[in-house]
């Protein structure tokens, strides 16, 4: 009996190791400024012709439950102007290619340009005409 238990207990260590997953809590993150970029949390992801195990599939990110509590009548009036926070993922070698420090918001003469699809989202410097996944992002 123990024999036979063995390569079970063995096929459960070897399930447990090829899974692996990071989790990232935005609890009690402050709210950014306006027009403004942070970078909260750096973490590999790996592609799937690099995985180690690929028979898991492709890899992927998931966000949920993500929502505002203002902690303060101050948070409460700054997010009174607020149309939205966007989240974006990003390869860490591609940031400074794609992100300008000095102009990573854009607006309407972005638009108008075709470097934009609206005003005030995050402006990333990639080939007229690209998408976001082109650059994967």
């Amino acid at each position: 009996m123990a024999f036979r238990s063995r390569p079970w207990c063995l096929s459960i260590v070897l399930l447990l190791r090829c899974v692996a997953g990071q989790i990232y809590t935005f609890d009690k993150v402050p709210l950014p400024e306006p027009r403004s970029l942070h970078t909260l949390y750096a973490f590999y992801v790996f592609s799937h012709q690099d995985a180690p195990e690929r028979t898991l599939g492709q890899p992927m990110m998931r966000f949920h439950n993500l929502m505002f509590s203002a902690t303060s009548p101050e948070d409460a009036e700054k997010a009174r102007g607020y149309t939205g926070v966007q989240l974006s993922i990003l390869p860490y070698r591609s940031f400074w290619k794609l992100i300008l420090p000095d102009k990573f918001c854009s607006n309407t003469e972005d638009v108008q340009a075709g470097r934009a699809s609206e005003a005030n989202k995050l402006l990333t410097q990639k080939p007229l005409g690209s998408s976001d996944d082109d650059v994967n992002l």
